[in-house]
């Protein structure tokens, strides 16, 4: 016999209309009350019809999730932390990828739509069209129709600028598409540090004195001296999921561009 959500909440002792408002969700009711809803529906294996719920919140629970490429490796570490957020609302992800390919942008975005998603986040460099009615979440470029989730390149140059007085050299040691991005955003900042910042290649690095700004964790030129960006790309999953979210729920603070400054650390 099936467990039904008359079961569930009888066993955590609220009524059938505090479940489903607690399973979907529902900011009304309380972390105390939807801890208690879910445990009941996890001891005895209560699964929401899907179906019938996306018919009365109008919803799919779907995300459609679109890389540049699925090679990457810090993208395991995002979709982590995306993860962490959707998980406990049910939210399913669809992942794609579009090789930078703006054609294969549109053929992605289609198949989204096909599906039905409740929206888009979007870490591809390739252009996002036709997506007028579906929210959209982009991670690491400004979407104007949209939510932009991006890197203060502002707060970076000012946080070299305060360790070195000196010009930058910077070398991205990753092949990565979501740095190379931020690397055309900062060289395109008007800020003093920006304009005197040297991209560097690898026969470059062994003559070029210090300060260097390393991008990136494969493990080369470990002897070389310099400084270290970390990019936040498991709390960058975080940060996108709940944008993601409350822009799908029409609640909570949901500002058109979500700043976060990477970390520099002195190279060992």
């Amino acid at each position: 016999m099936s467990v039904t959500m008359a079961d569930v909440a009888r066993l955590a002792g609220v009524n059938k209309a505090t479940v489903s408002r607690a399973l979907k969700g529902d900011p009304r009711i309380s972390a105390v009350t939807r801890e208690k809803v879910w445990k009941a529906a996890r001891s005895l294996g209560y699964e929401p019809d899907a179906l019938a719920r996306g018919l009365s919140t109008h919803t799919s629970d779907l995300v459609g999730v679109v890389f540049n490429s699925l090679s990457e490796p810090w993208t395991g570490l995002f979709l982590a932390g995306l993860e962490r957020v959707l998980i406990r609302h049910r939210v399913e992800m669809i992942v794609k990828s579009t090789s930078g390919s703006d054609e294969q942008a549109h053929n992605v975005l289609r198949a989204l739509r096909s599906r039905k998603v409740d929206g888009v986040i979007w870490i591809s460099p390739a252009k996002i069209n036709s997506l007028t009615d579906i929210p959209v979440i982009s991670v690491g470029r400004v979407y104007d129709k949209g939510y932009s989730i991006l890197m203060d390149m502002s707060s970076l140059c000012e946080k070299l600028a305060s360790l070195s007085e000196s010009p930058w050299s910077i070398f991205n040691v990753d092949t990565n598409s979501f740095i190379d991005v931020l690397l055309e955003q900062l060289k395109s900042l008007q800020h003093p540090v920006a304009r005197k910042i040297m991209l560097l290649k690898t026969e470059d690095v062994a003559i070029t004195d210090p300060p260097i700004l390393f991008i990136g964790s494969s493990p080369v030129l470990v002897n070389q001296k310099g400084y270290c960006l970390s990019i936040p790309f498991f709390e960058l999953g975080t940060i996108t999921g709940r944008v993601f979210l409350n822009s799908l729920q029409d609640r909570g603070v949901r500002p058109s561009k979500v700043l976060m400054t990477p970390s520099i650390s002195l190279k060992s």
